[in-house]
C-alpha cells in the first residue's frame, strides 16, 4: 500500500502573523514564495533562517548622517601685475615690492608690465558647514546569488515515543478444523451379580374392624416400585447478553453466552463463567 506525505504549509503572511515554533526537524513551506524553514523546537518562525539559501532581501534602512567635510583643496595660481617695473627682474625665491617669502615661481615682462607668478598660500580651513538633510533612499539593488548550502548540522536527539495507537478490530474467526477420528471404545466391565430378593410373606385375612385403637407403629417400608419412563427433555433459554459482573441480577439456573465465555447463575445474583475454546 502506498503512502503520501504532506508538509506543513501556509502563505508567508500567515506564517509571520501566527509566528509558531516548529518542532525540531519539522519543515514549514511558504506556498506563495516556495521558500521553507526547518524548526529547532525553540525558535519562532520569524527568527528562523530559510532552508537551502539566502532569503528575500529586506527593505533598505534609512541613510546615516553625513560625515564631516574634507579638507579644502589648494587654490589655483594668482597673477600679480606690477606697473612701472620694466626691465626689473625678480628671481624665484626673491622678495620685494611688498612680497616676501618663497611663493614666487616665475617673472615675465612684455615691455610695459612685469608679471610675477606667485602660488598663493592657502589659509586655514574654514569650519565645516552644517550637514544637509539626507537625500531619499535609493531603490534596493537586486538580490545577490544564493551562497552554497552549508554542511548539515548534527542530528538532534530523537523525540519521545508517541502514545500507542488504538488497538485495531479483532479479525474474523477462522474456520473450525475438521473433527479428528473417534478413538476405539474400550471394553465394558462385567456387571456385578444382584443379591437374592427375600420372599414376601402371605397376606393375612382381614379381621373385623374393631374400635380404633391407638395408632400402632409404622410398618416397614414396602419395596420401591419400578422407575417410570423418562419424560421429555426440557429446553434451556440461553441469553446472548452476558452479566456485567459476578454480582449482577440473576436466578439460579440462568445461562448467558458471548464469544469468549459461558456464564451460569449458581445462586440468586451470583454468577460464574468458564472460557470457551476451540478444538
Amino acid at each position: 500500500m502506498a503512502y503520501r506525505i504532506q508538509l506543513r504549509r501556509d502563505t508567508s503572511a500567515n506564517w509571520l502573523s501566527n509566528n509558531p515554533i516548529l518542532l525540531q526537524g519539522e519543515f514549514g513551506y511558504e506556498s506563495d514564495t516556495g521558500n521553507g524553514k526547518i524548526g529547532d523546537g525553540q525558535t519562532v518562525w520569524a527568527s528562523l533562517s530559510y532552508y537551502g539559501g539566502t532569503g528575500p532581501t529586506g527593505s533598505v534602512g534609512p541613510s546615516g548622517s553625513a560625515g564631516p567635510a574634507g579638507p579644502t583643496g589648494p587654490m589655483g595660481s594668482t597673477d600679480v601685475y606690477v606697473l612701472g617695473s620694466t626691465g626689473y627682474v625678480f628671481s624665484p625665491g626673491a622678495s620685494g615690492i611688498g612680497f616676501t617669502g618663497s611663493g614666487i615661481t616665475s617673472i615675465t615682462s612684455n615691455g610695459n608690465f612685469v608679471t610675477v607668478q606667485i602660488n598663493a598660500i592657502s589659509g586655514p580651513t574654514g569650519a565645516a558647514g552644517s550637514t544637509g538633510s539626507a537625500g531619499p533612499t535609493g531603490a534596493a539593488g537586486p538580490t545577490g546569488a544564493a551562497g552554497s548550502t552549508g554542511a548539515a548540522g548534527a542530528t538532534g536527539t530523537a523525540g519521545a515515543t508517541g502514545a500507542a495507537g488504538a488497538t485495531g478490530p479483532v479479525g474474523a474467526t477462522g474456520d473450525t478444523g475438521a473433527t479428528g477420528a473417534a478413538g476405539a471404545t474400550g471394553d465394558t466391565g462385567p456387571t456385578g451379580a444382584a443379591g437374592p430378593t427375600g420372599d414376601t410373606g402371605p397376606t393375612g385375612a382381614a379381621g373385623a374392624t374393631g374400635a380404633v385403637g391407638a395408632t400402632g407403629p409404622v410398618g416397614a417400608t414396602g419395596d420401591t416400585g419400578a422407575t417410570g419412563a423418562v419424560g421429555p427433555t426440557g429446553s434451556y433459554l440461553v441469553s446472548n447478553i452476558p452479566p456485567g459482573s459476578s454480582a449482577s441480577a440473576g436466578s439460579t439456573g440462568e445461562l448467558a453466552l458471548d464469544s469468549d465465555y459461558l456464564y451460569v447463575c449458581i445462586g440468586t445474583n451470583t454468577w460464574k463463567r468458564t472460557a470457551i475454546t476451540g478444538w
